[in-house]
């Protein structure tokens, strides 16, 4: 296909409105969503879920971080998803020493104790 071709042009504005769709209808249940993918990142599964999936977890997580890092504030559902996991459980020094790892803004570091 050549650049400029109306074919072209059509699969790739397709290709486009079809992850648009994808990532928009995985923020609607965020709530749910941002649960699901830390236990699918920090404690995954026996049988491996799909790549789109996994791909579509690590960016809201990571876009989480992101403005936890830049703003202080990390999302509440990331947090008491963060809790419930095995390895935080009980742990809340663990925890406080992971939060610290992801590099959050000044305020949140002096709140966290970093």
């Amino acid at each position: 296909m050549a650049p400029g071709n109306p074919k072209s042009m059509a699969l790739i504005l397709l290709f486009s409105i079809a992850l648009l769709f994808s990532v928009t209808t995985a923020a609607r249940k965020k709530t749910h969503s941002i649960k699901e993918c830390v236990k699918l990142v920090f404690d995954p599964p026996p049988v491996a879920p799909t790549f789109w999936k996994r791909t579509l977890c690590r960016d809201l997580l990571r876009t989480n971080v992101k403005s936890f890092q830049i703003t202080g504030d990390l999302s509440q559902e990331y947090l008491t998803a963060l809790k419930k996991l095995p390895r935080f459980n009980n742990n809340p020094a663990g925890l406080n020493n992971f939060l610290c790892g992801l590099g959050p803004a000044k305020e949140a570091a002096m709140k966290l104790g970093c």
